[in-house]
């Protein structure tokens, strides 16, 4: 069932980004390309989960991870625009709630990720957990590195 919600999230994200970007007139090429990654990632994560891969199991918890950096980066440019034009924007509690809503979910979903039967299912050993669970808290420091620095704060 994640597998479809990853593909079908994926394909909906992508006719999203593309009406965006053509309303807006976006030619930024660093928007495209995160767009493009994630649409790529929940994509082949779908269909990598449903066939049960390995490399299934790894698209589909990067792109949770990257979700969850993209709502925290989201909440802080929320912040920045409501700061700086406080007339102009009257209520903009629907989008914290809707940021907030995914960095709760979406980490619990990586832990779901990580329960022995879902390990089981994508042909990792218990024993693998632990390394597995270095990876990814290393992957994610990495992007988590990545964004600070790219970022004017």
């Amino acid at each position: 069932m994640l597998a479809i919600l990853y593909f079908v999230g994926a394909i909906g994200l992508a006719i999203v980004q593309l009406n965006f970007a053509n309303e807006l007139n976006l030619s930024n090429p660093t928007v495209m390309a995160s767009a493009s990654i994630m649409v790529g990632w929940g994509i082949l994560g779908g269909i990598g989960m449903w066939k049960g891969h390995s490399w299934g199991w790894w698209l589909g918890g990067l792109y949770l991870a990257q979700s969850t950096f993209k709502s925290g980066i989201a909440i802080y440019e929320i912040l920045q625009i409501t700061s700086q034009h406080p007339d102009e924007i009257t209520d903009a509690s629907k989008y914290y709630l809707r940021y907030i809503g995914r960095m709760i979910v979406h980490p619990l979903l990586i832990g779901y990720f990580f329960k022995s039967n879902v390990l089981k299912f994508f042909k990792f050993s218990e024993t693998e957990r632990k390394t597995l669970t270095k990876q990814f808290l290393g992957y994610r420091a990495l992007l988590l590195a990545f964004i600070l620095t790219n970022m004017n704060i």
